[in-house]
């Protein structure tokens, strides 16, 4: 899940960590019975079963509410839908000492929960959101009126979480404004417009662990035998299955002695024996192409992936470009850095 700001800041505090966990905590599953014993009603007290033609008790009434329930179901259907009310992530959900607790609080909560606790019914996640949100502002209250708000522990994590969520806001709404599908679009144009055709073939080879093999497969070739069928027999790699079709590939796709051997060969052709760090191969060159062009819905995910990379990039640096700053050099000694107790101590 995201490392959020919220998330760390739930972790800053160990207590409070635990407090969803606690709220949902699942109960023992008990047997409930009424002599308080295992579950398991003693044998004296099960019901005799009916007499097979004995009419069940009762069945007139329960055909009758049976009617009635159906009139219901049909009265209900008829009448109109009520609008659920309007909701707002201000709405109150809960109060602590006259303090409100609203939706927009539970939500953010409900975002950083794992992904178990994501998939709770919505009856039993507010629920247990509502409880732990309560507890965490008991929690928060009881820590401001001890005086813990202006410990550097808390005060630097406040200002950590603040600085975080702030700059996580801005870079998302800079990339909501830049990253939009039209500039998606007119990236993926000005790569097509740009984009150099590539030569593609399409071979098929036999793959053997020895020369003499390749070059008496090669003679068979010659003198007429078909390459689909000496492959199936004699081919060592997964595309003997196919008669040692290997599909339409790139130069670069394949080791240099394949490929340069395949690219310089004519369509109908053979060539070969060849070796590569594979071993021996008897090349047969079907046809070529130029790669297709994607379409831009194929490749649209990667460009725009690749656009919020370039928009985060660009909005630092323009950020860096506008503001005066400055490393204060020589800074504070390296091992600095590891020293937590330093957060205990009285700011000074």
């Amino acid at each position: 899940m995201t490392d959020t700001p919220y998330a760390r800041l739930c972790r800053a505090t160990a207590i409070a960590a635990g407090l969803f966990a606690l709220a949902f905590a699942p109960l023992p599953a008990i047997a409930q019975t009424d002599d308080g014993g295992d579950g398991q009603a003693p044998a004296e007290q099960a019901e005799p079963a009916p007499e097979a033609d004995a009419p069940a008790a009762g069945e007139d009434a329960g055909d009758a509410a049976a009617a009635e329930a159906e009139d219901a179901g049909e009265e209900a259907a008829e009448a109109p839908a009520v609008p659920a009310p309007p909701v707002a992530a201000g709405d109150t959900v809960a109060s602590v000492d006259g303090t409100a607790l609203e939706l927009g609080d539970l939500l953010v909560l409900r975002q950083n929960l794992p992904a178990q606790y994501q998939q709770l019914p919505d009856e039993i996640l507010i629920r247990g959101l509502i409880e732990q949100l309560i507890d965490q502002e008991l929690l928060a209250t009881a820590a401001i009126a001890a005086g813990l708000e202006a410990t550097p522990s808390t005060a630097y994590n406040l200002a950590s979480v603040r600085r975080a969520t702030l700059a996580e806001a801005y870079l998302r709404d800079q990339l909501t404004a830049r990253v939009t599908e039209d500039a998606v679009r007119e990236a993926y144009d000005a790569e097509i417009a740009t984009a150099e055709p590539v030569r593609e073939v399409r071979a098929s080879h036999i793959l053997v662990d020895e020369e003499a093999k390749a070059a008496d497969l090669r003679a068979q070739l010659d003198r007429g035998a078909d390459f689909a069928e000496l492959a199936r027999e004699h081919g060592t790699d997964g595309t003997a299955a196919r008669g040692g079709d290997l599909n339409f590939f790139a130069f670069e796709e394949m080791v240099p002695e394949f490929a340069e051997a395949a690219f310089a060969t004519e369509i109908g052709s053979v060539s070969g024996p060849i070796q590569t760090q594979f071993g021996w191969h008897v090349i047969l060159v079907t046809d070529e192409r130029e790669r297709p062009l994607p379409a831009f819905e194929e490749v649209a995910p990667q460009i725009a992936d690749s656009l919020r990379r370039q928009v985060q990039r660009d909005v630092i640096e323009e950020l860096r470009a506008a503001a005066a700053v400055e490393i204060v050099e020589p800074g504070v000694p390296p091992a600095a850095i590891r020293d937590d107790a330093l957060l205990a101590a009285p700011s000074e």
